[in-house]
């Protein structure tokens, strides 16, 4: 409803700018445990808002034909950057420990930002009403259930359960590979 009302430029453009701060407050963290909640609350409600639904959405919206792979070429950035930021984030401990760590993430972030600022778009609508220049529609009107209606459906819970064991699995790995191929015999670069 957000992308509707405000539209997807400006709810995009102010989610990535709301991210590198939320990143660079991660370096205040201090040694009481609700600083360090306060920081990660306040990375994930920056990521939720800058975060892939935007992107994808502007690309389900610019793209008509040979949707599929723009959404595959979009969502593969995730993974490169998952990959580069790691050893950047390895340089960059080095260097300034982990709170300039947090600083210099928040930084190099604001390379793609001003690629966003200066050339993301809301895509043209045509004379064609809820018609896209893309080709895409907008759907004539909402189907589905509220969220009201969709909390209380055993569907929506175990597809909860399910992305929540996946997510864990996923990120309990991406967070300690590093430490067991450094146990291993690797250097934190390879």
């Amino acid at each position: 409803r957000l992308i509707e009302s405000a539209g997807l430029r400006r709810v995009g453009i102010c989610g990535a700018l709301t991210v590198p701060p939320a990143i660079a407050a991660m370096s205040l963290i201090g040694p009481s445990v609700v600083t360090y909640w306060l920081a990660c609350l306040l990375l994930a409600c920056a990521m939720a808002i800058g975060g892939g639904l935007i992107w994808t959405t502007a690309i389900a919206r610019h793209f008509a034909a040979n949707r599929g792979l723009a959404l595959g070429i979009t969502l593969m950035g995730s993974s490169m950057s998952g990959v580069t930021t790691a050893a950047i984030t390895t340089l960059l401990l080095a260097q300034f420990g982990w709170r300039g760590a947090y600083i210099g993430l928040a930084v190099i972030l604001l390379i793609p930002i001003t690629l966003i600022l200066l050339l993301f778009r809301e895509p043209r609508k045509t004379a064609n009403a809820g018609s896209y220049a893309s080709g895409v529609r907008e759907p004539d009107e909402v189907w589905g259930l509220s969220i009201r209606e969709a909390l209380h459906t055993r569907l929506f819970w175990q597809l909860l359960l399910a992305i929540l064991v996946a997510s864990i699995a996923v990120m309990g790995t991406a967070i300690n590979i590093v430490p067991i191929l450094v146990e291993r015999g690797m250097t934190a670069l390879q």
